[in-house]
Parts: C-alpha cells; sequence; structure tokens
C-alpha cells in the first residue's frame, strides 16, 4: 500500500514562500509536485480573491473532503488525489510532445486572452457532457445533471451552483459560483464522479492510440520518484476507481 499523503495537499494551500518573479495569479500549472512546490499551487486561496472569498473557498473544500472521507474513506480520497495529480502532470506532457497529444485525441484547445504564463484550457464534447481539463483541475458533467469541479491534489468536489453556465475562464478566480454537495446529493455525486473517471480512462486510451509505445513509460520516468515505486497506469486504475466508488452506499 503506497503511504497516504498529506492530508494538507488535499486543499491545495501552499506552505512555501511565494515567488516574487511570478508576479501574477496565474502559475505555471502544468508541472510536477516537486517543479511547483514553490508556487502557490490554488491561485484562489491566495492572491487572486479577496479575505472572504478565500475563507469560503477554504471552508467549502474542507467539507466536501470531510464529507467524501465520511463516505469513502481515507485511503480512496489519498489514492485518487495522488492519480489526479501525476494525471493532469502527464497531460502537460501531452502537450508537450509533438503535435499536442490532446489535440490529437480530439481535445479542443481554449488559449487564454492574457499574457504568459496564463494557460490553455482544453474541452471534450462526450455526448450530452462536457469535459474540461487545466492544470489545476478538472470540472464534468452537463446542464441536467449538473456540473462537478475536482481541483489538483484533492477529492474534494464541488457542484457548480448553477451547471447552464459554462463561462469557466482560465483560473480558479474565474470559475462560476461553487457549492459543496448534500448528503442527500450523494447518489448524484457518486454518479457524475464515476462518469468523470470513466471519461478520464477513455480519455487516457485516446491519447495513448496517438502516442509512441513507451509514451508514458518516458513520462514515469520524468515524474517524482518519492511518489510510487512502479509506474502508474492512469487509464485502469480510473477504471478501478469508478468500480470501487460504485460499490460504496
Amino acid at each position: 500500500m503506497r503511504k497516504l499523503i498529506d492530508k494538507s495537499k488535499y486543499l491545495g494551500v501552499s506552505k512555501e514562500p511565494q515567488l516574487a518573479e511570478v508576479g501574477s495569479v496565474f502559475r505555471r500549472l502544468w508541472l510536477s509536485s516537486s517543479e511547483r512546490q514553490t508556487l502557490d499551487r490554488e491561485p484562489g486561496l491566495s492572491q487572486g480573491a479577496t479575505f472572504d472569498e478565500s475563507r469560503v473557498i477554504e471552508r467549502q473544500l474542507r467539507d466536501s473532503q470531510k464529507f467524501m472521507m465520511s463516505k469513502c474513506g481515507e485511503e480512496f480520497v489519498s489514492e485518487v488525489s495522488e492519480l489526479l495529480d501525476y494525471y493532469l502532470w502527464c497531460l502537460g506532457q501531452d502537450i508537450r510532445t509533438e503535435g499536442n497529444l490532446l489535440l490529437r485525441a480530439g481535445g479542443r484547445k481554449i488559449p487564454c486572452p492574457r499574457p504568459h504564463p496564463c494557460s490553455s484550457r482544453y474541452e471534450w464534447n462526450l455526448g450530452e457532457n462536457l469535459l474540461v481539463l487545466w492544470g489545476f483541475g478538472v470540472c464534468f458533467g452537463n446542464p441536467h445533471d449538473g456540473r462537478v469541479m475536482l481541483r489538483r491534489s484533492g477529492l474534494a468536489p464541488l457542484f457548480l451552483v448553477d451547471a447552464r453556465r459554462i463561462d469557466f475562464g482560465w483560473s480558479t478566480e474565474e470559475m462560476p459560483p461553487q457549492r459543496t454537495a448534500t448528503e442527500g446529493e450523494w447518489p448524484a455525486l457518486k454518479t457524475l464522479l464515476g462518469r468523470l473517471f470513466v471519461a478520464l480512462a477513455e480519455l487516457e486510451k485516446s491519447i495513448l492510440s496517438q502516442a509512441l509505445p513507451a509514451h508514458r513509460e518516458t513520462c514515469f520516468s520524468k515524474w517524482d520518484k518519492r511518489k510510487f515505486s512502479t509506474p502508474l497506469q492512469p487509464g485502469p486504475q480510473w477504471l478501478r476507481h469508478d468500480i470501487t466508488l460504485q460499490s460504496i452506499e
């Protein structure tokens, strides 16, 4: 069993000093954990939001984290958190691959209108659902069933208050208002998260169909080995987490 990660990381709150040269609320979002260790990992909790707004966001994430732990257990929350952090980093490597594997896998690149280091977001229309990826997290869903936002390095899902909105922007500050799920919404949240996990598994399958055979092994060779002793296989692991999630009452 892998060692559980520091719980404080679930909230994405950096304990490291911020780099003065960044000079922006936007971060280098597609980097590994070790590469980002001196950056504030959640702009919405620091420079970009007011003090009151930051406290609201922090409370929502903390409440959601506690809710998920009460339903799924600490080990499951930790494993999904680690996988999401690793997978978003892998997608950053895919972007840098010749031809941009996210585009070759059917993604639509939405460039940020502001100067560097503001990063693009990527979108996929998957039937009635829309999958949106940033370096800081992922959003998934549709107007009827709702949309769920999952930030990097933490299984603390938040529902979008108005699922009809698709003005996502390019940073956590620009996201539409979000809220924690209620106890009565657990079945809907579980279903939506499961569909997200399956969508990420299908995305991985599509990406690998466009990549060289050893592409993911090459990605893993660049990753922080202190976290994992053996290479991760994101596709099968997302499906395994979906099966585990759906078995939870």
